[in-house]
């Protein structure tokens, strides 16, 4: 196998789909562009493996200057993300592994920025730590929406019958984004509403918008809104993927959250998937919040390491900063803490 080092305009979304059938939208590469494009702003390069001249795996990552001046990987990610791009042609499942040993053999780094990524997916190698965990709600082979739906806890499915009989009382409307000029007009509203949520201003709208406008044009994107007596209620946007939809950005404003509107939103457009999308799985992106679990069935975890070349002095350095010097720290504060307690 041969491996090669591209940026990401080198290939083309079609043959990117073709050779390595990404189960998330976050994988395209319409989306790995925006993310270099707007969020980390960096020159990526798309590290590559080939088998007679076609592609088998690709993991895209930027360098940065660390600590000592150290060479940092990093993936191309953000906190718009949930796992790294590490694709594999189906015919080549090792082809993963065979790509990050030419990276961290053909490559001069000192640490490396691993994740979120499935435990046990790589071999590490070198000297690691564990710098944070994830948690991914997800449901698998829904069959039908009654069949979803039946299996929705209780307090759930009693809450979605009282509001909606609760709307009923009000002028309302479900919408779905159709066409480029109506993802604008909605993505205006969708604004409006996520200001006057608690959530606060967006870290990059332009980023969203154009993924809404990619996706719309391939026939992924369901964005909708929940509009009351003609004043948007709630949106929510959804990718599409294959078969699998992932549930990216959910907003509602605080003053129709008597009616839970969000739910009623996530109902609209869960049905929607299911009858006219053909999707057969779901997922929630990451964080372990409790309203999560009412929808999903099923949670994995993701990790976040730091890997430590510990060939060189800098990549020893940094090991002892920030995987020994941060356990010592942790092991003293407990142990002056339990003394403290001994004390009192």
């Amino acid at each position: 196998m041969e491996y090669r080092i591209l940026s990401l305009s080198d290939l083309s979304e079609e043959y990117w789909q073709q050779r390595l059938s990404p189960q998330l939208f976050e994988h395209s590469l319409v989306w790995l562009q925006a993310t270099e494009q707007y969020v980390t702003k960096k020159r990526c390069k798309l590290h590559t493996l080939w088998c007679d001249e076609q592609l088998v795996a690709a993991l895209p990552l930027y360098q940065e200057q660390g600590f000592l001046g150290a060479k940092v990987f990093k993936n191309l990610m953000s906190f718009y993300s949930t796992e790294i791009s590490l694709l594999t042609h189906s015919d080549f499942p090792e082809s993963g592994q065979l790509l990050y040993d030419h990276i961290i053999e053909a490559n001069r780094w000192h640490f490396f920025e691993l994740g979120p990524i499935v435990n046990n997916r790589l071999k590490l190698h070198y000297f690691n730590t564990v710098v944070a965990q994830q948690t991914n709600w997800f449901i698998r082979d829904v069959d039908s929406e009654e069949a979803y739906f039946s299996a929705r806890p209780s307090r759930l499915k009693n809450t979605l019958k009282r509001k909606n009989k609760q709307l009923t009382k009000h002028n309302y409307r479900f919408q779905i984004a159709q066409d480029p000029t109506s993802v604008k007009q909605m993505f205006t509203d969708y604004q409006a509403i996520y200001q006057q949520s608690w959530k606060g201003q967006e870290f990059s709208d332009d980023f969203i918008l154009d993924l809404c406008l990619q996706a719309q044009a391939q026939q992924k994107l369901c964005f909708a809104t929940l509009y009351i007596d003609d004043t948007p209620a709630a949106s929510q946007i959804w990718f599409t993927q294959q078969d699998q939809v992932s549930i990216f950005k959910l907003a509602y404003d605080p003053q129709f959250s008597s009616l839970s509107v969000g739910s009623l939103l996530s109902e609209y457009m869960t049905k929607h998937v299911l009858r006219h999308c053909g999707m057969r799985h779901i997922e929630f992106g990451m964080g372990d919040e409790r309203y999560k679990q009412d929808w999903m069935s099923e949670k994995q975890y993701r990790y976040c390491y730091l890997v430590f070349n510990t060939k060189s002095i800098i990549g020893i350095l940094a090991w002892l900063r920030y995987s020994v010097m941060a356990s010592f720290k942790k092991t003293l504060t407990g142990w002056l803490g339990k003394n403290s307690d001994d004390s009192t």
